[in-house]
């Protein structure tokens, strides 16, 4: 036999299957005990079987018991593995003047059906067993309470929610007006990095306390004169951060809300340069070649010209008198023409026409 022979348990958690082989005066048997991940124990008259790896459905188990003559016996039980439920309770709002409602809303994931509800709004209030995932609840004391949900089904409690803080203050008396203002220094943020927020108060005033509340699961900043705090933040998210502000007569004001998206940090995917590093190296690369074309054409320009002079010939009379220069080209015009002196005598002129 096998005690349960049904039991129907959440995904990750743990049952144990107890064997009984009779009649009990039986000895030398040997256990063989056959579990739904397929994995096998022997010679106990117990066995444990973790959920955590086995995805929601219906298993067996079963045990196998021989005695020395060899004679053989078998019983099978059943095991229910459900889908692991969460249960994610909403509050709205979470900061409320003394003696208004706060709206609580429990969702489950996955969805469930025919499920009961049991709000807890303080130590000692509670919604009891409800059908409905909603629940309204009245604060008429200012302070700070941490509220949770129970769900369960067939009358078993199958999962809980975390707890939450409401904050309710005190209802302003007239005559005592004060406007609070939040701001930081960034409305994004890195894990790795810090928040500075700034609290003021119009009227200013110098004889105000404030107290922070950053939206996480960290403890409340206590009440301090400092108007600035800086806050870290544990894990990714989007965070409502409020400020409030107390009078010496204990007169609670509070800020609107001020949304800080904190993200986690990536690498980059490339680290080539700047574009705008080679879009200079090409502008200069240009610029270079076209300053080395116009520079040496205007070389093969001076040359021809410096050439020019030496391609002159002079045809010499053999008589005294003016003498004719030929040129094979047209002749340049230029700074100046030299003519080298003669061998024969006598003086040589030249003459353009």
């Amino acid at each position: 036999l096998i005690s349960p022979e049904q039991i129907e348990t959440e995904q990750g958690r743990t049952v144990r299957f107890v064997g009984l082989a009779l009649p009990k005066s039986a000895s030398d048997l040997r256990l063989l005990w056959s579990l739904p991940d397929g994995r096998e124990k022997t010679d106990s008259s117990f066995v444990d079987v973790d959920t955590s790896s086995l995805e929601p459905g219906s298993y067996q188990v079963v045990l196998r018991v021989t005695d020395r003559f060899g004679r053989k016996a078998s019983a099978i039980a059943s095991l229910v593995v459900r889908p692991a439920v969460n249960v994610h309770l909403e509050i709205h709002p979470r900061s409320i003047q003394a003696g208004r409602e706060v709206q609580f809303e429990a969702k489950t994931s996955p969805a469930l059906i025919d499920a009961e509800y049991n709000f807890h709004f303080t130590d000692h209030n509670s919604s009891g067993w409800l059908g409905v995932s909603k629940a309204d609840y009245k604060y008429n004391d200012p302070g700070t309470y941490y509220c949770f949900v129970e769900v369960r089904k067939k009358g078993r409690i199958i999962a809980t929610s975390e707890k939450k803080g409401v904050t309710v203050v005190p209802v302003p008396e007239p005559g005592e007006e004060l406007a609070v203002y939040l701001s930081s220094n960034a409305s994004k943020i890195f894990l790795d990095q810090n928040v500075t927020v700034s609290v003021k108060t119009i009227p200013q005033r110098e004889d105000l306390v404030f107290r922070l509340d950053f939206g996480d699961q960290s403890e409340k900043d206590q009440w301090s004169e400092l108007a600035m705090t800086t806050h870290s933040y544990s894990d990714p998210g989007i965070y409502r951060v409020k400020a409030y502000v107390r009078t010496p007569k204990g007169k609670i004001f509070e800020s609107r809300e001020l949304v800080i998206n904190v993200m986690e940090r990536t690498t980059s995917p490339s680290s080539f340069p700047d574009w705008g590093f080679w879009l200079a190296a090409i502008l200069f690369a240009v610029s270079y070649g076209v300053f080395k074309i116009k520079r040496k054409k205007n070389k093969e320009e001076s040359g021809r010209f410096e050439r020019s002079g030496s391609e002159v010939r002079m045809k010499l009379k053999s008589d005294e008198g003016a003498q004719e220069i030929i040129c094979e080209k047209a002749l340049l015009q230029g700074p100046e023409i030299r003519i080298h002196p003669i061998t024969d005598l006598g003086i040589q002129e030249t003459q353009e026409e």
